[in-house]
């Protein structure tokens, strides 16, 4: 094999490659990176195809190149990344392997010259994504907003793994995504053309979501999933991503959803997570909670410990007019992560009671829904 190429295209796809693949492992060559060369891929030249999988997801993606000599090998990703990232901007990398030094391949770029291990190509595994049988077509913007505006909510516990992902379903023409860690929900909806209820409701897992989301960044056009009970699929311009569903049945998500309240309340969702930032350092790590109190239209929240001391920051016209004190406790770092869904300045948060959940809304999306649980006083 003996190919050339530009470090940036290069450098990009390779920074998605060393996400998926995982650094240290049991088995050596899934720290790998399998490098095709060939002469031609549909009619453009000389082409490197990536591949890279942990057996739960892959990423394959062609990357254009100028190839003398057609040929396979694998080596480490992080180090072949780690080695391009270092070297000149724009520059061009040339790598190669020879018959009686295959074990190796060598990569000089300028005055700088390393020669990587490699692992034989044949006992990489085997990765041919094709299409499954439930296929639609999104704009590839739209669904990473509808993943980026969910998927702050998925659970990290691995001993709930149903909810260890992103849930999607089809409702009435409409691709939803709910999230949550059963403290908080988000749930957001697109329409697209074509989706039916007959689709299967699928679960994809954490990892996945978030390099499907890192992926999407470069997606300038529609993006064609397919999925079946047991995979998904997503392809656009020279990428192919896949990867295994999360087995399980998601619970019923809407019977979190308040649909009974006492009052509602606008707020600048900026202002509150600025504030609740600040206030939130002198909360004590094992109960970590600020207080919302409201009353005479102002918003006070607080946080007090032992150790810390206390911290207090008001916000005034927020639209509650009682004279009587209503207080609610949060976890701060949720309701910062719901306040950072705001597509504009403003949220309207609706209340039952301080031991209820309270339910957010956006007034300029009315597509998307966040819950967030109370914490014990």
């Amino acid at each position: 094999m003996k190919v050339c190429i530009n470090r940036e295209p290069f450098l990009r796809a390779l920074s998605f490659q060393s996400g998926i693949v995982e650094r240290k492992g049991t088995v050596p060559i899934l720290s790998h990176v399998l490098i095709v060369a060939s002469n031609e891929q549909d009619g453009r030249g000389g082409a490197l195809v990536l591949t890279g999988t942990d057996l739960e997801a892959s990423l394959v993606e062609m990357v254009p190149c100028s190839m003398e000599i057609a040929g396979e090998t694998t080596v480490s990703v992080h180090m072949l990344f780690d080695i391009v990232r270092k070297l000149t901007q724009d520059s061009d990398i040339s790598m190669c392997t020879s018959e009686g030094d295959a074990q190796f391949l060598t990569l000089t770029s300028a005055d700088s010259e390393f020669k990587l291990p490699t692992l034989p190509a044949i006992d990489f595994p085997q990765i041919h994504p094709r299409a499954l049988q439930n296929s639609i077509t999104i704009d590839g913007s739209l669904l990473r907003q509808l993943i980026n505006k969910t998927k702050f909510a998925m659970s990290t516990d691995e001993s709930r793994h149903v909810l260890n992902g992103l849930y999607f379903h089809i409702d009435d023409e409409k691709i939803c995504a709910v999230a949550t860690d059963a403290h908080r929900l988000a749930l957001s909806c697109i329409n697209v053309a074509g989706a039916s209820k007959d689709m299967p409701s699928i679960i994809v897992g954490r990892k996945s979501i978030n390099e499907l989301s890192k992926l999407l960044e470069r997606c300038e056009g529609s993006a064609r999933i397919s999925f079946s009970s047991s995979q998904i699929l997503v392809e656009f311009g020279d990428v192919c991503f896949s990867s295994r569903l999360v087995e399980g049945k998601f619970p019923d998500y809407n019977l979190a959803i308040p649909k009974d309240f006492s009052f509602s309340i606008s707020v600048v969702a900026k202002e509150v997570a600025n504030s609740v930032d600040r206030v939130a350092m002198m909360s004590p790590e094992k109960n970590r909670a600020v207080r919302v109190s409201l009353q005479n239209s102002q918003m006070s929240i607080s946080a007090y410990s032992e150790q810390y001391g206390s911290g207090i920051e008001r916000i005034h016209g927020v639209g509650y007019d009682s004279s009587d004190v209503f207080s609610i406790n949060f976890n701060p770092r949720y309701l910062m992560d719901i306040c950072a869904q705001a597509t504009d300045e403003g949220l309207v948060m609706n209340f039952k009671d301080s031991t209820s959940q309270m339910l957010v809304r956006d007034p300029s999306d009315d597509r998307s829904v966040y819950v967030l649980m109370p914490m014990r006083s």
